[in-house]
């Protein structure tokens, strides 16, 4: 039996094992090591999926700034959804986000395709929306897939359309999403803080 046809349905988790790039154990410190899950998978190629850390007491409920997997927890929980896609040879299945219980990482995988300078065929939701262009992106009706075979076949019959599309993608690449941009952005925002931080602690209260 293939994988793909035995995967639609409810899931529950058995267990959870998260390995860093280079191979490594990673356990997630908002989830813990043995998390209770549900995973859903569709035949229409959906998914969704709920993490509760088993001990809750103390987990934090406020995110942290970056996530190294797709989503993260809050207060020891976290949920998400998107589409998924089986490879039967290999016996793998990747799952695309498309929304989550935070924004970490919605709409990297654009930003990702952006970066290795390819035009991008996505689907006209929230998260998406905020990532594409007219110049990087088609954006067709979601779960519309009519829409998606016209834009994927009209970009394949283009050339010249496509290395258009490619070129302004890397652009946009660089110019919003390069690690050295995002830091210096993030810095700016820290300093204001600060500094309107400081600008309040010297206001001094005069009694009426």
């Amino acid at each position: 039996m293939r994988l793909s046809a035995e995967l639609p349905g409810t899931w529950l988790l058995q267990s959870r094992i998260d390995v860093t790039a280079d191979g490594n154990r990673h356990i997630d410190p908002l989830l813990g090591e043995d998390p209770v899950a549900l995973l859903i998978y569709d035949r229409t190629g959906h998914f969704s999926a709920q993490f509760m850390k088993r001990d809750r007491a103390d987990a934090p409920t406020v995110a942290r700034a970056n996530a190294a997997n797709n989503t993260q927890a809050l207060g020891g929980y976290d949920a998400y959804f998107g589409t998924y896609g089986v490879d039967d040879t290999t016996g793998t299945v990747t799952q695309r986000l498309l929304g989550s219980l935070s924004p970490a990482n919605v709409g990297m995988v654009l930003t990702r395709a952006f970066a290795c300078a390819l035009p991008v065929v996505a689907s006209d939701i929230t998260g998406y929306r905020d990532v594409i262009t007219p110049e990087t992106a088609v954006a067709v009706p979601p779960a519309d897939t009519a829409a998606l075979a016209t834009a994927v076949t009209e970009l394949l019959e283009d050339e010249s359309r496509r290395l258009a599309m490619a070129a302004a993608a890397r652009a946009l690449a660089q110019e919003r999403y390069a690690w050295p941009d995002i830091a210096a952005r993030l810095l700016a925002i820290y300093e204001s803080l600060v500094e309107r931080e400081r600008r309040s602690a010297s206001v001094q209260t005069v009694p009426a």
